[in-house]
């Protein structure tokens, strides 16, 4: 098995999961068939755009006749040519005490069918049981997964399920154990009574803790309405499943966006005549429901993997919690601690949008506000939009201070909040902090500062070399003394700045949609040491590096940082990460896009 990440947000990422010649997009919804009856049939899956589905191993196997069937696998019993993952009856050990199995015989039975995906039999603790319980449940399951390692797996991955919360030194001593043992797939378990009870902050915190100690890919048990997808996915969910299509369909209940509706108080629904949906007969009307339910799913999934592209999943989640007080509760408990520190991009195709105050705990505010310490000298002068000059600051109700030298770097020109924003008090007092060892003088008439949209003047060229240092330490976080001397700007037709040139030569250029420094091969030659990846000799001349050809690397990249490349100590090229440092020595697929291969450094 193999995981590929191609972007990131938050902690979501869109990638591919590989195994067994089988390709699965994340995030994904994977449906629950039913072995008995498939409402939906597997080939009707695959026309819907499903890449993987999961059954039950466990039914199929106390069932002799559907046992037979299986026997010529899994695929062609379900007619599905995807991925498919099958559950080891744990499910039913939750919902009803017990199973007529054993840990070795599901496992085994699962690989003899071709599962893609199995999962040992763990125990999955039930609601609100005492922490003595729980530590014996997630004993046990540890247990089960150890005698797992010692079996032939074929060419069937399994999943480690997570298990412990709210009793979290528990769960954290659950997933050390699975990544201790080498698991591949974690998957977080026992989440379905927490979710029918609404306690989406427990669901939403077991997830976060999975993440801050394994960045790989990551299964939900039981995961399945659109209202949560976005904000699980925010938190690290790759792929999850559910049976709620079929589930709301048997009550004649429809899924949407925001929440479920009874069909017989519906009168409206995009895509569908609701008054033929009434008068269709019982078994008809629950097919058609559970299909249109599975596609308000599907079409959610859709909507989050867009959102990763943009780089608005955070934003996108904001708007999504707000369909229950119990979400955002949620959401606001999951934002402690900065748990996108780690996995966060280092810059976004898209500008910054402010929507209420909780956008202040947002990665782009606070790593500004750590970029602004390194960059300020021990005099700061803040003035009023109207004098913004060199070597001059103002104030933003959102990121606080904007040197002039630094006003067009991302995300301090890219970004849109409403002018009646004031200065808030998260900001005044990361404002305070960050000015309580440094002289002040200060002409702002008020907090309040309208936006700048005006081109800045052409600065003149004693300001240049020291604007463009205070620019590449803000972006690299090293010095740079000197790199700039003897490089003149050339300007576009807006006046905006586009390239640096040192005579003739092409020393840099500035992006236009993030006003970042790519540098080229004469500035290569000038830098400071930077975040670095050490790659195999035999890769030089790629355009990119696969994680395998990856021999060391930097312990704080960011992904899309850029990097510089080496070959043990010997600097041969520049590039920009795919992932980050700790997804590097995790994860399949590209490390590291190449910008340029270096030719004096051979």
């Amino acid at each position: 098995m193999r995981f590929e990440i191609r972007d990131h947000d938050g902690l979501g990422r869109l990638g591919k999961l590989r195994i067994n010649q089988k390709r699965v997009e994340t995030p994904a919804f994977v449906p629950v068939i039913q072995p008995r009856h498939q409402t939906i049939p597997g080939t009707k899956l695959s026309k819907l755009g499903v890449e993987m589905v999961i059954t039950n191993a466990y039914i199929i196997h106390q069932d002799s006749a559907l046992s037979q069937q299986a026997k010529n696998g899994i695929h062609k019993f379900l007619d599905f040519n995807g991925a498919v993952m099958t559950d080891s009856g744990a499910y039913q050990l939750l919902m009803y005490g017990k199973v007529d199995v054993t840990n070795q015989e599901i496992i085994e039975f699962q690989k003899k069918i071709g599962t893609d995906i199995g999962v040992i039999l763990d125990v999955p603790p039930g609601l609100d049981l005492p922490e003595n319980q729980v530590a014996q449940h997630v004993k046990t399951t540890i247990t089960r997964a150890k005698e797992a390692k010692q079996l032939d797996w074929g060419n069937t991955e399994f999943v480690y399920p997570a298990h412990g919360a709210p009793y979290w030194s528990i769960l954290e001593k659950s997933i050390k154990a699975g990544e201790k043992l080498g698991y591949g797939l974690f998957g977080l378990g026992g989440i379905v009574p927490k979710m029918m009870n609404y306690r989406f902050d427990e669901v939403i915190l077991s997830q976060k803790m999975l993440k801050q100690n394994w960045l790989g890919p990551v299964h939900m048990f039981g995961l399945g309405h659109p209202m949560l997808i976005p904000l699980a996915v925010l938190f690290g969910a790759d792929t999850f499943d559910s049976a709620s299509h079929h589930l709301f369909a048997q009550d004649d209940r429809i899924i949407t966006q925001n929440g479920t509706r009874k069909l017989e108080e519906t009168e409206f629904l995009a895509g569908i005549d609701v008054s033929e949906l009434k008068q269709l007969g019982g078994r008809e009307r629950r097919e058609a429901l559970a299909e249109y339910n599975l596609i308000q799913i599907l079409d959610e999934v859709e909507r989050v993997k867009q959102a990763i592209i943009d780089g608005r999943l955070w934003e996108y989640t904001h708007q999504s919690v707000m369909a229950h007080p119990n979400l955002m509760e949620a959401f606001i408990q999951g934002l402690q601690d900065r748990p996108f520190k780690k996995t966060e991009p280092a810059v976004k195709r898209k500008a910054f949008f402010y929507q209420t105050e909780l956008s202040l705990e947002r990665e782009e505010v606070v790593r500004h506000f750590e970029k602004l310490d390194r960059i300020l000298p021990d005099t700061v002068r803040v003035v009023d939009i109207d004098d913004f000059g060199a070597g001059k600051c103002v104030v933003h109700p959102v990121f606080g201070l904007i040197p002039w030298e630094i006003r067009t770097v991302y995300p301090l020109m890219q970004n849109e909040f409403p002018n009646s924003v004031c200065v808030l008090k998260t900001t005044k007092n990361r404002l305070a902090e960050l000015l309580k060892n440094r002289t002040t003088k200060s002409s702002t008439k008020s907090g309040l500062l309208p936006k700048h949209e005006k081109i800045m003047p052409i600065p003149e060229k004693a300001s240049f070399e020291k604007e463009m240092e205070m620019r590449f330490k803000y972006q690299f976080g090293k010095k740079a003394k000197g790199i700039f001397k003897g490089v003149r700007p050339v300007y576009s037709r807006t006046g905006r700045l586009s390239e640096l040139r040192h005579k003739r030569d092409l020393f840099a250029v500035i992006r236009a949609r993030d006003g970042w420094i790519i540098p080229k091969e004469l500035m290569f030659d000038r830098m400071p040491n930077i975040k670095w990846i050490d790659v195999e000799e035999s890769l030089k001349g790629k355009s990119s590096i696969l994680t395998p050809g990856i021999k060391g690397y930097s312990k704080n990249i960011l992904a899309k940082d850029f990097v510089e490349i080496r070959n043990g100590k010997k600097r041969v090229g520049l590039g920009i990460a795919r992932l980050g440092s700790a997804e590097l020595g995790l994860l399949g697929g590209v490390g590291v896009q190449i910008e340029f291969w270096s030719v004096t450094h051979t």
